[in-house]
């Protein structure tokens, strides 16, 4: 973890110079450097211990610098010319600005519905909501019944659930159609289906996987919206956006964690160190799971034509069954803690 960080930070220190980094290549370097660097008090490998794994990080990242290159040459032109008024009256990829707003609301309405459905599938209802403790108890037996067939919502459930990811994404590309107080109240609104199913499945990945689709939709259209010719910005309005972020980082992992420790009953004062290492390990733990996969499995791609990427339309024809899972090694030991595959 060490050599991965150093290189890492080696390789955008070098792109940087020269100016042929892009948003892309400084958000992985991020990504997987400050992860890398997180990750070495869990790890005490020799300094010169270089895996493969992390020889194939640190090329992929010298290659997706010099892409990079290429894609900042071709911007460099475009960047110059004088853009259009503001796009929040320009229709977008054919979708003007009202019926953007019906795409949205529709499909986190369909959200909140598909939350309905699950807590009728579930055999609860909204009166969980009543008090913190049943809540906790809630989640905490929602938590425990993952993992055993006593969860098994309706098909229709599973579907209607997409659209909570599809809000994520008109979410992100509304944010740069519009601005201020209405970007918030817009965002708020959007992912509260997001909100709900992270709070009573206890797990992470229903709401980073949003911020993922919303980040992802505000960077694509990032380039449609209006550049004048030599305009900055300004210090103070880059240390307001770094406040903000950081404040916005900071309640997002006190979410986590509240929702984390309702799985294990809501004790703080028994769980929290135990849950707080939790959360560690699975914002570094990707590091220690693929370089596992990488080395013993990542050298070997069978040819199946698809069927395990699209394992469920397989399935669904009859063709062949779903694996439950295609690595030997399920739990990976990261400190005191385990991550897996």
């Amino acid at each position: 973890m060490i050599l991965l960080t150093l290189g890492i930070l080696f390789v955008y220190i070098a792109f940087r110079a020269v100016r042929c980094d892009f948003l892309v290549f400084r958000i992985w370097c991020a990504v997987w450097g400050v992860c890398a660097f997180a990750a070495i008090p869990f790890e005490f490998r020799g300094l010169f211990d270089l895996s493969s794994a992390t020889t194939y990080l640190l090329n992929l990242t010298i290659v997706l610098g010099l892409g990079g290159c290429t894609v900042g040459l071709q911007r460099t032109g475009r960047n110059r010319l004088n853009m259009p008024p503001s796009p929040s009256t320009q229709p977008l990829y054919g979708l003007s600005l009202r019926a953007h707003s019906y795409w949205l609301y529709g499909s986190t309405l369909i959200g909140l519905f598909s939350f309905y459905l699950l807590l009728s599938d579930l055999g609860l209802d909204y009166s969980i909501f009543g008090s913190f403790e049943s809540l906790v108890a809630a989640s905490a037996t929602v938590s425990i019944a993952r993992y055993q067939e006593g969860f098994n919502p309706a098909p229709v459930t599973r579907f209607l659930t997409s659209f909570v990811y599809l809000s994520g994404f008109l979410a992100g590309w509304m944010g740069r159609r519009i601005s201020g107080w209405r970007r918030v109240r817009v965002t708020g609104l959007a992912i509260t289906p997001a909100l709900l199913l992270t709070v009573l499945l206890t797990t992470k990945a229903t709401v980073i996987f949003w911020v993922i689709f919303y980040v992802a939709a505000f960077l694509c259209c990032r380039g449609l919206a209006p550049r004048s010719v030599g305009s900055t910005s300004k210090p103070k309005s880059d240390i307001l956006a770094l406040i903000k972020v950081a404040a916005l980082t900071f309640f997002f992992a006190l979410f986590l964690f509240i929702v984390q420790l309702s799985r294990y009953g809501g004790d703080l004062e028994r769980e929290g160190s135990h849950v707080l290492e939790v959360l560690s390990v699975s914002a570094v733990g990707h590091h220690f799971a693929f370089r596992e996969w990488f080395e013993n499995n990542g050298n070997w791609f069978p040819v199946t034509f698809g069927s395990r990427t699209f394992a469920g339309i397989f399935e669904l024809f009859g063709m062949l069954v779903r694996e439950p899972g295609i690595y030997g090694e399920e739990n990976i030991k990261v400190g005191n803690s385990e991550t897996n595959v």
